[in-house]
């Protein structure tokens, strides 16, 4: 009788703590779902973002190419320069629950079918965004120095009022709203055809590295929406 008392209360703690941990689990869930709920949203924000400097970099160029032998395309490729160059956009990861899991090493928690392995992939692809942004950082970086033995920084000044003045809501404002807090008849520092086409030559780069950025940041938000669509099936939440 001793012994089956002691089993069966063995058996009741060991039920209580399965419970328990199902409950945790389920709630490690919810808020994973709200923060890859909250990593779509910002990545759907950094893919606007991007895609509007990888087409002012098509502008940029083509600009650059004719104001090589035009002077009265120097204001529009002034303006270009800094809005189409300067920028570097990235996703700022919403890590919370996935740190504490795995901080506190209750990812053990996690036993539903697909959804251990779907966090593991979206982990992978934001590391791979991660490094590609690294990469366009880089390349950011190489251009904006030399560009500045290129662009005289004194003709930025009004504009650069601007920017300050009228963040964040009239930043892309297009060339002609804008025009005129460029300096008037600007110049370049340099009118070296060679140093103009090494410029544009790293300008085309800067593009290609955001483009492939863009691309992973979109294969994270396809596999944040699988990863969702996984949660939500596996717990039985309530789709939103």
């Amino acid at each position: 009788m001793l012994f089956l008392a002691v089993f069966c209360g063995f058996l009741a703690e060991n039920f209580r703590e399965h419970k328990v941990e199902e409950i945790r689990e389920k709630k490690y869930m919810q808020a994973l779902l709200s923060d890859l709920r909250s990593d779509t949203a910002l990545i759907n924000r950094c893919k606007a973002q991007i895609t509007y400097v990888i087409n002012g970099h098509d502008s940029l160029e083509n600009t650059l190419e004719i104001a090589i032998d035009n002077p009265t395309f120097l204001e529009k490729l002034y303006y270009e320069n800094t809005v189409y160059t300067l920028n570097d956009f990235s996703v700022n990861w919403t890590e919370g629950t996935l740190q504490e899991l795995k901080g506190s090493g209750n990812v053990r928690l996690v036993t539903k079918p697909g959804v251990k392995e779907g966090i593991q992939k979206y982990e992978t692809v934001k590391q791979w965004c991660n490094d590609q942004h690294n990469f366009s950082n880089e390349s950011v970086l190489r251009t904006h120095y030399f560009g500045n033995d290129i662009f005289d920084i004194t003709y930025y000044k009004k504009y650069n009022d601007f920017i300050q003045n009228g963040w964040p809501e009239t930043i892309y404002e297009p060339f002609e709203n804008v025009k005129k807090y460029i300096a008037d008849n600007p110049r370049l520092l340099t009118n070296d055809k060679i140093i103009l086409k090494k410029y544009l030559r790293l300008v085309n780069n800067e593009k290609g590295q955001m483009i492939i950025y863009r691309n992973y940041v979109e294969s994270a938000e396809e596999e944040a929406l699988k990863l969702i669509n996984t949660i939500n099936e596996q717990y039985k939440f309530k789709t939103q």
